[in-house]
Parts: C-alpha cells; sequence; structure tokens
C-alpha cells in the first residue's frame, strides 16, 4: 500500500476509533485495508459471491457456511490443543486443512511456535465479539425502522380506502391480523408494490370484518352502555327529589336523544369516544319527567283536573290517584313499575329499529343484573283513572278521620300496626292490617253500589282493638250458623 493510501486508511479509522461504535484496533499482521475487507465487506473472504456469516478473529477471516464444508480448504477438528487456528460454525469448529496435515507429517513450525501464534491472534477477540454484538444490534434495529416505515405506509394506504389501524385492531382482539402481505419488509413501499398487494390485503380484512363484526359491535355497545350506566348512576345518586319512585330509571333516557343514537346507533367502523356529560342527563331527564307527569294529569276526571290545576303537571302522590290497565294502584307504584313493552300487542305498531333496541336493552341487563331493561312506556299501558278505586279510596280516608284530597300514599302507611275486619264478609276472623288490603278487599268483595245489604264504610269496617271484647260473641254467633252447631244441639 502506498503511503497516501496508508495515511487515508489511518484517518478514516481514527473517527472510527472515535466514533459510537468504534471497532477494535487493526492487527498489525495485516494492513487497513485487508482489515476493512474483514470487518466491512459481508462477503465470503474465500468464494466473494455468498454472505460469509461466519467470522473468526484469530484467522481474520469471514466465510459462508458453503466454503467450511465443501471446500477442500478446511476441515473439521473438535480439539484445538495443537494450538491451530480455528473458525466456529453453528455446530462445527473447521481448520485450515493444510496446517491439519502439516501437524500430522510433523512439518511445519514447532508446537510452541503454534500456541504462541494463536495467543497472538486471539488478542482482540472480546472486543470483536462486542463489536459484532453492537453492529447485529445496530443492524437489528434499522431493519425494524425499515419495517415500520414499511408498515406506517400501507396503513397510510388503507386508512384512505376506510381501513383504520384502530379498526382492525378491534376486529383482530387488539393486535395486527398475522401474515398480511406486503408487512414485515425493510424495504421502501413504492406505488408498484403497493398495486401487487392491495387486493389481497382487502380481501384478507373483508373476511376478517364478515367473522367479527358481530362480536366487536357488541362489546362496543357493552362499552358504552357501562359508561351512560356509570354517569346516570351518579346524577341518580345527586338526586334529592322528586322521590326514586318518580325518577326516569337507565333505560328510559338511554333510548330517547342524544343517547339513543351514540349508544344504539353508532357506526360499526367508527368507535365514537362520546362523553355523556351530566347537564345532558339532567335536562333529557326533566323532559321525560315533564311529559310522563302530563300524561297522568291528562287520565284524571275533569273536576280533579280543575281541583289541582296549580300542581299541573307534576301530581302529589295522594293516595285518591287510582290507575288501572295491565296494572292498577296508586301513582307512585305505577310511575315506579317497569314491565316489558314487547310482550304487550301494542308493541307490533313500533318501528323494527325500536324493536331491535328493545331486544339489545334485554340482553344488556342480562349481563348485568339486576338492572331493569324496560322502559316506562306509558302508550303501551292503555291506563285509566280507577273510578271505583277512588271512590272507595275516598270513604275509606274519611273512615279513618283523614282528609282525602291531602292526603298521599306515605301517610297511610301508619296504619298498617292497625288491624282491620270487614263485618260483610263471611270470615270477619281475617284481620288486614294495610290500608291498601282494605281498599284492595272492598274492590274484590263489595264493588256493587248497587247492593241494598251494602253496609257503609264506617259500620262495615272495625279496628281489632274495638272488637276484643266481642271476639267471643263473634264467634258465637257465627257458630250458630253452621250446620256443625246444630248437630251438636241433636
Amino acid at each position: 500500500m502506498e503511503k497516501s493510501g496508508r495515511y487515508i486508511w489511518k484517518q478514516v479509522y481514527e473517527r472510527l476509533y472515535e466514533s459510537g461504535n468504534p471497532p477494535p484496533r487493526c492487527p498489525e499482521d495485516i494492513n487497513l485495508a485487508q482489515y476493512t475487507r474483514f470487518l466491512y465487506h459481508k462477503r465470503c473472504m474465500v468464494c466473494d459471491t455468498r454472505i460469509g456469516h461466519h467470522t473468526s478473529w484469530m484467522m481474520r477471516l469471514r466465510a459462508c457456511h458453503h466454503c467450511l464444508t465443501n471446500t477442500a480448504l478446511f476441515s473439521t477438528y473438535r480439539y484445538t490443543s495443537e494450538g491451530l487456528l480455528s473458525i466456529r460454525s453453528k455446530k462445527s469448529s473447521f481448520v485450515w486443512k493444510s496446517e491439519l496435515e502439516e501437524i500430522k507429517e510433523g512439518r511445519g513450525p514447532s508446537a510452541n511456535e503454534r500456541y504462541k501464534l494463536r495467543a497472538v491472534r486471539m488478542e482482540g477477540t472480546r472486543e470483536f465479539d462486542e463489536w459484532e454484538e453492537r453492529c447485529a444490534d445496530s443492524q437489528s434495529a434499522d431493519l425494524e425502522r425499515r419495517r415500520t416505515e414499511r408498515k406506517d405506509a400501507i396503513m397510510k394506504k388503507l386508512e384512505e380506502i376506510g381501513w383504520k389501524e384502530s379498526y382492525i385492531r378491534d376486529l383482530n382482539c387488539g393486535s395486527m391480523p398475522f401474515g398480511l402481505p406486503g408487512f414485515g419488509i425493510s424495504k421502501k413501499l413504492t406505488k408498484k408494490d403497493w398495486e401487487a398487494i392491495e387486493f389481497e390485503i382487502v380481501h384478507r380484512l373483508s373476511d376478517l370484518e364478515h367473522q367479527n363484526l358481530p362480536r366487536l359491535k357488541q362489546r362496543r355497545l357493552q362499552t358504552r352502555w357501562r359508561l351512560f350506566e356509570t354517569k346516570f348512576n351518579e346524577w341518580n345518586q345527586n338526586q334529592t327529589s322528586p322521590e326514586w319512585s318518580f325518577r326516569p330509571r337507565l333505560a328510559d333516557i338511554s333510548i330517547l336523544e342524544p343517547f339513543r343514537t351514540v349508544i344504539f346507533c353508532s357506526s360499526d367502523r367508527d368507535e365514537i369516544h362520546y362523553d355523556f356529560k351530566m347537564e345532558d342527563i339532567d335536562r333529557v331527564a326533566k323532559e321525560w319527567m315533564a311529559s310522563r307527569d302530563s300524561y297522568i294529569f291528562s287520565l284524571l276526571p275533569q273536576d280533579l283536573q280543575d281541583l289541582y290545576q296549580g300542581y299541573k303537571p307534576s301530581l302529589p302522590p295522594l293516595a285518591i290517584f287510582r290507575f288501572c290497565g295491565l296494572l292498577h294502584g296508586t301513582i307512585d307504584l305505577i310511575c315506579a313499575s317497569r314491565e316489558n313493552a314487547l310482550s304487550y300487542p301494542l308493541s307490533l305498531e313500533l318501528d323494527p329499529q325500536d324493536r331491535d333496541i328493545y331486544k339489545t336493552l334485554i340482553k344488556l341487563a342480562s349481563s348485568s343484573p339486576p338492572l331493569c331493561p324496560w322502559n316506562w312506556n306509558w302508550h303501551n299501558r292503555d291506563f285509566i283513572f280507577d273510578i271505583k278505586a277512588y271512590r272507595i279510596t275516598i270513604d275509606i280516608l274519611e273512615f279513618l278521620g283523614m282528609d282525602p284530597y291531602t292526603t298521599t300514599v306515605a301517610e297511610t302507611a301508619l296504619f298498617k300496626q292497625t288491624q282491620f275486619r270487614c263485618f260483610m264478609c263471611k270470615n270477619p276472623w281475617l284481620p288486614l292490617n294495610s290500608f291498601e288490603l282494605m281498599i284492595e278487599h272492598d274492590l274484590l268483595c263489595h264493588d256493587n253500589p248497587e247492593d241494598e245489604q251494602m253496609l257503609p264504610v264506617s259500620e262495615r269496617w272495625i279496628t281489632a282493638v274495638d272488637t276484643i271484647a266481642s271476639d267471643f260473641q263473634i264467634w258465637s254467633n257465627e257458630w250458630q250458623k253452621t250446620e256443625y252447631h246444630s248437630i251438636f244441639l241433636e
């Protein structure tokens, strides 16, 4: 090598030795040009055609597996006790065949000379191995970077035709599908490359969507429902009025806008990360209660509407407000009760989308009991004001000494500790300890106002305290009316 060439090589390596990944110092037995070929020229130094994957610092050699195993230059050798220079593959060690024959024939350098040469050549082996490992890591990182750039380029192309990465991952349980064409290659994506793989990728993704879209839609629906349920429960806990019976349930307002579209009608491809706002829930809930109250107020007879006009549309929970239909009871009872609207004949009038939403609510409820999945669909109930129960309630409240037009349902609960008996019934021993049971009793047993034998409420009902002294007389009178009493006298 000429002096100028040596100077250039030396300047280059001085900069390399100060770099972030410096190679070992060049051994004295080879020049910098030979050293460069050994370090950086990846082809086999024997055949100069294949990639030389196997290196040996002591031999200053880079060789391919074919040359090591299929040429006359190398021999496999298990032991290196004779001081032979060696190169390793994955499973075997190889030495120069010529040196091995010299030892067998007793020619060449002595054993001591060979050991000394091997010891000199071994100096720097650890530094070379560490440098090779750093180079391999750097190359691996570079290849990974190129693969990532290619993958990002492919995903950008897919997004342009409607396939977002987030949607693909959702279809495939959070990860990208394995083995998609064009992925995993450390080469820049060209227009020609994309044209070659586009059809196959879209076909594979369409098959994946067909298989997993129902599961994805259900999972997304459950996620949106849980978010809405959490926010609604927070709103419900912050309410002090009206009472719980008169508030809407989760299912009541989930089918109203804007929640209906977000929860049940979201796009299959684009997941909407919707933040359910407390003010929206409060506004929709109040609108729902106002609509419900207006409907209930419209059921009252005109005289009661005139009497309670000042409360419109929200009626007080008075005991005289009685309604009947598919269920009957007081105003708080019918407001609190929820039943499946799909079980009623009028549900046939629902449009298909509403019917699908009701079915979805039932499925959601089955996964998170004890949620009631049905809304208070008053249009399907045919409620009417119960005139009979209304009149009976007035009579009983007056019998109990209470004002029928101001007494609430909660105030009637005070009579749970008192027992009452009806003397018009065949079994006067049956005590009733509930205001509601007294009304139910009169509706079932004494609901005919034209009955001439009907006694006024004040004469028909008596408290158990008033009957203690006359219990024996009652029993005696009843006993005398029975056939058993006649048989006993005979």
